[in-house]
């Protein structure tokens, strides 16, 4: 806009411009200059620029400008963009050696600095600027001292030309200035500028600055150059990253050369080029009073914070505060010493510093590092061990410990000077424990101490391969002989040092266990834990452990009151989660009371979650996952193999096989009142899910029931439990090669019209290669909400509810007076009038290749009133769809596609009745489908004109039969068609002609191609055999 109307804009408070690629200017140059201040958009509160390639300025004026309600900038990718307000005038200074007396600083033009003295934003507090390429310094040296006075927040990012920030005049006015941050400035040199006059004076620089982030910078030497002594009260969080030329924070001013200095301090070793090139040094004891934030990442040459000064060789040295394990070369390899003090540091980050080979050194202060909450240690390739004992107990406020892929590390804690009996708190107040990808540790502690966590929450163990025990008791208890346990004849013991946890370490707040990768341990706990070790545990995971037996003892079960899921997955050893019993009994047991989620996955050799006599009940577990465990039988063994070799029937069922009634993965052992998901996968061992004795109610709140892959399910319950099913709203079942019904034949039969799973939405059947149905009965059988069924490559599936008698017709000409049906056994359509689904919406078969039909003739109008995509793929032996009176009942119907049916002669069969009315079938469908189908000869054989008044999309090929639509010379009308055949530019006014000059062409091109045909016979007379080809 003109500034003419920018002035007029009294109540702009947003101005946002992004991705105009020829924007050059916001305001257009003025008509009439002056001197005076010019106030610009005076309600402005935020503007951003972002994204403008061509823009040179904001506004072009000799005016000052003003946005006295300005808060928020941002400027990004404007690579042009030399200033913000430019002045008409550029101002070049080739020869120009000094700005302010700063010597080194090379300036062209001053008018490229992004903010100078024609402009005021008096109320700005976050100012972004990414990726101006165009400006060399973001304040001129002129700006007043009060310029940024309430800017809170600066982040500056890819200004490859930027050389410095602002002057120290500009820097002494940011007084509520908290947060910089200047990443990706290839020529950046200093952030602020050496100062004019220097004095002895402590500076106190951005008062309020509590957090500065300075990453990328290659050219940078160092922040400030002054000789002033410079605080920042309260910064809080310092990260320097990838700036090679940094040598120091604040540039003392003069360069110590000392290339011949052999001494410093009467230290005689000490080889000092430059005193100025240790980013901190002292002569003494270093402290940082108020340092709450350390952060060091990717320093692989530190080896220590302070420099003693002193190499301290040791290369004989064996002990160490009477360790006799701790290999030291120098004691000063420690990150920290007895030289610096940093008493009120919170947090502590060590990342990639590959020289340490300790954290603490051994002669540390006790109180050091007390205010320290978050220590985070990572990829140190050296580091052994953490601290000693001592220190450790003087941690009294940390919180939260987490190691990660430190490759050496061998302990946490070193071994103990003086060992005792008693019991020891370390950390008292920590909450979270985190041991990540540590190839070489051993324990957590060696000590004979009992140890006590009281506020540990969450614990997470993962990838330790030789961590045996958390706290090792210095005695190894070698037990080969060992051949009972606890009156458990089966364990294997070698050492009982193998457990994880013991009953020298105490948790008992744990909340969260998380156990992966730890080859070297047999048994989770040792079986005298106490009975409450878990019991505020609610989150337990283990994963990848391959000598992992089992979980845990029964009596440390039953105290694991608030335990809610349980996990275990990839354990190739593992047998059973719970260990046998040593009391047996027949009362009711509740295991886990407030277990919700269980998911066993991968282990190979689990036979059972839990033997025992006990009926076994979970009262709140709501999801059940079991998958992948070829060797689990049943859920809770009953520890007696119920063997009936001979037995023939089952509740009447003669042809239900039974080895071991214990092989249903359910029994009336174990009870899971409120189970609401059920998945089990890859269980080779089970023949039935549920045994036929189990109560009608077992499954009363179950939801969703999935099943894959269970190579010997034959079956999943009988119809009594499945009448208790009242919640159950999906059933997936998947590639079982055994399974032959769903639901088991029942035992007394009625007329009276059953509800079957009164709830369920979705059903899928898939890859059943044996399935013939999925329940036989006489009743009518209602799915009153079932409202998508998906059946795929269940080629003996002949129908869905098998009414038990087999309907022969061998010599039966006519049905429902269509003299060309041919039908053998009126029980091959899919649906019949045994079965209701009222609410059925969606409807795919796929490779169900026994049925001859999807309805039957007798089936009610209304069946499938509600049905609005219907698919069928590959069924081989399918002739049609459904009767007229059927698809006169699919009002709903909006797609419909049939693919690759070989025997498909029509989709609707022949009506009885005909008329000369106009017949609206299918009146909402929106899509048609038909494609190979080499027998069908036409969709409807009608002689009523036929109306699809929404019909949208309609797709027929390789239908080679196909000479009409409907009967020859009946009009079928599609208003409202776009695309034929993926042609959207075609008219279509009746699609039966279409198809008869289809169909026609096709013969034509047929007729073309006979004197080839005439030729062949002539050449086949002659023993010469060559294909026929066609084009066209």
């Amino acid at each position: 806009m003109s500034p003419s109307v920018a002035r007029g804009l009294l109540n702009l408070q947003n101005l946002w411009i992004e991705g105009c690629q020829s924007m050059e200017e916001v305001i257009s140059k003025e008509e009439q200059q002056g001197e005076g201040i010019m106030t610009l958009f005076p309600l402005l509160e935020e503007l951003n620029l972002l994204s403008l390639p061509k823009l040179g300025h904001f506004f072009l004026t000799e005016h000052t400008l003003q946005f006295p309600f300005l808060r928020k900038v941002e400027i990004s990718n404007c690579l042009e963009m030399k200033t913000f307000v430019q002045q008409r005038i550029s101002m070049t200074t080739p020869s120009f050696e000094s700005v302010n007396n700063d010597d080194e600083v090379k300036v062209v033009d001053l008018n490229k600095a992004m903010f100078n003295s024609k402009v005021s934003c008096p109320n700005l507090k976050e100012l972004i600027i990414w990726e101006l390429e165009s400006i060399s310094a973001l304040c001129s040296h002129q700006l007043p001292t009060a310029y940024f006075s309430i800017l809170e927040t600066l982040h500056v990012s890819n200004c490859g030309n930027l050389r410095n920030l602002m002057s120290p005049s500009v820097a002494r006015g940011a007084l509520n200035l908290r947060r910089i941050k200047i990443e990706n400035c290839v020529s950046m040199e200093v952030v602020i500028t050496e100062e004019e006059q220097q004095g002895e004076e402590i500076m106190t620089l951005f008062p309020l600055l509590e957090m500065l982030e300075l990453e990328e910078l290659p050219k940078l030497r160092h922040f400030f150059l002054t000789k002033r002594v410079t605080e920042f009260p309260f910064l809080r969080e310092l990260r320097i990253c990838d700036c090679p030329e940094m040598k120091t924070f604040v540039q003392q001013g003069i360069s110590v050369s000392t290339l011949s200095l052999k001494s410093v301090n009467n230290v005689d070793e000490v080889k000092v080029v430059d005193l100025n090139k240790a980013m901190f040094n002292s002569k003494g004891v270093t402290e940082f009073p108020f340092l709450r934030e350390l952060r060091i990442c990717d320093c692989p040459e530190m080896k220590t914070f302070v420099q003693q000064g002193i190499s301290v060789s040791t290369p004989s040295l064996e002990s160490v505060n009477n360790d006799d394990e701790v290999k030291v070369v120098d004691l000063n390899n420690a990150m920290f010493n007895s030289k610096i003090s940093c008493p009120s540091l919170e947090y502590l980050y060590i990342e990639k510093a590959n020289s340490i080979s300790a954290l603490y050194s051994h002669q540390h202060p006790t109180a050091y590092f007390s205010k320290l909450e978050t220590l985070h240690v990572s990829d140190c390739g050296k580091l052994r061990n953490l601290m000693s004992p001592s220190v450790a107990r003087s941690l009294l406020n940390l919180r939260i410990l987490t190691i990660y892929n430190c490759k050496s590390m061998e302990e946490m804690i070193t071994k103990e000077e003086n060992q005792g009996e008693g019991i020891m708190t370390l950390f008292p107040l920590l909450e979270e424990l985190n041991l990540l990808s540590l190839p070489k540790l051993g324990h957590f502690f060696l000590t004979e101490h009992a140890l006590q966590f009281p506020f540990l929450r969450k614990v997470e163990i993962s990838n330790c391969p030789e961590m045996k025990t958390f706290v090792q008791q210095k005695i190894s208890m070698s037990t080969p002989s060992l051949e009972s346990m606890n009156n458990d004849d089966e364990v294997k013991v070698v050492d009982l040092n193998k457990t994880m946890f013991n009953s020298k370490v105490s948790c008992p707040n744990l909340k969260e266990l998380i156990i992966r990768e730890l080859e070297s341990i047999s048994a989770l706990c040792s079986h005298q834990l106490p009975t409450a070790f878990f019991s505020k545990l609610e989150t337990l995971h283990v994963s990848n452990c391959g000598n992992l037996r089992n979980l845990m003892s029964s009596l440390v079960v039953r105290d694991a009151l608030n335990l809610q899921r349980i996990q275990i997955e990839n354990c190739v050893s593992m047998e059973e989660v719970i260990t046998e019993e040593e009391q047996q009994g027949e009362e009711i047991m509740t295991l886990f009371p407030l277990l919700e989620m269980l998911e066993l996955e991968e282990l190979p050799k689990l036979r059972h979650f839990f033997l025992t006599k006990c009926v076994t009940e979970f009262p709140f577990l709501r999801e059940l996952r079991i998958c992948d465990c070829p060797e689990m039988k049943t859920f809770v063994q009953h520890g007696i193999s119920v063997s009936t070799l001979s037995l023939k029937s089952v509740n009447n069922a003669n042809e239900v096989k039974v080895v071991d009634l214990n092989k249903a993965m359910f029994n009336s052992k174990v009870s899971c009142p409120n189970l609401k998901e059920l998945i089990i996968l890859e269980l080779e061992s089970i023949s039935a899910l549920c045994s036929h004795q189990l109560p009608t109610a077992y499954f009363s709140k179950l939801e969703t029931l999935h099943v894959s892959n269970c190579e010997n399910l034959r079956n999943l319950m009988s119809p009594s439990v499945a009448r208790g099913a009242l919640n159950l709203r999906r059933i997936e079942i998947e590639d079982c090669a055994s399974m032959e019904e769903d639901i088991t034949e029942e035992e007394q039969h009625g007329e009276e019209i059953m509800t079957l799973f009164p709830l369920l939405e979705k059903l899928e059947l898939d890859e059943l290669p044996k399935l013939r149905h999925f329940f036989l009965t006489k009743r009518v059988t209602e799915f009153p909400f079932l409202r998508e069924v998906k059946i795929r490559d269940c080629p003996e599936m002949k129908t869905f509810v098998q009414q038990e008698i087999f309907v022969s017709t061998p010599s039966l000409e006519r049905v429902n007076n269509d003299d060309e049906v041919k039908v053998v056994d009126l029980n091959k359509s899919m649906f019949n009038s045994k079965i209701s689904c009222p609410s059925l919406e969606y409807l795919c078969i796929k490779e169900a290749n026994n049925i001859s039909s999807l309805y039957s003739h007798q089936h009610p109008t209304a069946y499938f009133s509600k049905l609005e995509k219907l698919e069928l793929w590959h069924c081989g032996k399918l002739r049609n769809l459904m009767s007229p009176s059927v698809a006169r009942s699919l009002l709903n119907l909006r797609i419909l596609a049939i693919y690759d049916c070989q025997s498909m002669e029509e989709v609707i069969t022949k009506e009885e009745q005909q008329g000369e009315v106009i017949l609206t079938l299918f009146p909402l469908l929106e899509d048609l489908g038909l494609e190979q189908l080499p027998k069908l000869g036409h969709f409807f054989l009608t002689e009523h004109a036929l109306k699809f008044p929404f019909l949208v999309r309609v797709w027929i090929d390789d239908c080679p039969e196909m000479k009409t639509f409907v009967q020859q010379g009946i009009s079928v009308s599609t208003p409202s068609l776009e695309c034929l055949n993926d042609d959207y530019e075609v008219k279509v006014d009746d699609l039966n002609k279409w198809t008869q000059q289809r169909f026609n062409s096709k013969e034509q091109n047929l007729v073309k191609a006979l004197p080839m045909a005439t030729n062949l016979k002539l050449l086949l007379s002659t023993n010469l055999k060559l294909p026929m080809t066609t084009k066209g």
